[in-house]
């Protein structure tokens, strides 16, 4: 059984998934792999988490420019495009990352800590991945490896977040390219962030208990 968790690295994630279905299924697919499976697999690992120095690593992607948040119809059941929810889904993960941060902050029981938990997202680049070539494969290679990167190096951001020594205690940041940068205008929306921090914990309400549901809404 662990007792901690030094790094938690959120990359878990789909492009175009199976055809959206017309039934009862509470989340849309991207939605749910892309993003709430990582607001709540955080929240169950939180107690791990704030055992010591740890760092969130939320990998999402530059497509978060292409949209807004559709806080009326999260599920894209009103009109659905599998583009779209995957850009909203990169971009509800941004905005995740700054309110968790702001939560944090206001919950840390100690903040004379030298050290403490911290999140960040990030963009890794457009790499060469199986999703991006599947996505592309109209695109010939050439041409395709010409506009994106290596796995490898893909992933020299994502280890920058969660080793570097220069982003001790920096929390609630965006990075690309192993620095700080600026994510979509509407990312920093503080009343969209609060709006999608709730409807995210409602719509989660069935995995969490009292506690967790409590805290969570109560700021």
């Amino acid at each position: 059984m662990e007792s901690k968790i030094d790094y938690l690295i959120c990359n878990g994630g789909v492009l175009l998934p199976p055809a959206k279905k017309e039934n009862d299924e509470i989340f849309d697919k991207t939605m749910a792999i892309n993003y709430y499976g990582h607001c709540l697999l955080i929240i169950k690992l939180l107690p791990l988490l704030q055992q010591q120095q740890s760092r969130i690593i939320i990998v999402s992607s530059i497509m978060h420019h292409l949209c807004t948040i559709r806080l009326h119809d999260l599920q894209l059941k009103e009109l659905y495009s599998p583009i779209y929810a995957y850009c909203q889904s990169k971009l509800a993960l941004i905005m995740f990352t700054y309110r968790f941060n702001e939560w944090i902050e206001k919950n840390r029981t100690n903040s004379t800590n030298a050290i403490y938990l911290t999140i960040n997202s990030l963009h890794p680049g457009i790499c060469r991945s199986d999703m991006i070539e599947k996505f592309c494969k109209i695109i010939p290679k050439f041409i395709l490896n010409s506009v994106t990167r290596p796995v490898e190096e893909g992933t020299e951001t994502i280890l920058y977040a969660a080793l570097s020594s220069k982003l001790t205690n920096i929390s609630g940041k965006y990075l690309e390219d192993c620095s700080v940068q600026k994510s979509s205008e509407i990312s920093y929306d503080k009343n969209i962030q609060q709006k999608l921090w709730q409807q995210t914990w409602h719509d989660l309400r069935p995995w969490l208990n009292n506690d967790e549901y409590n805290r969570l809404m109560e700021y």
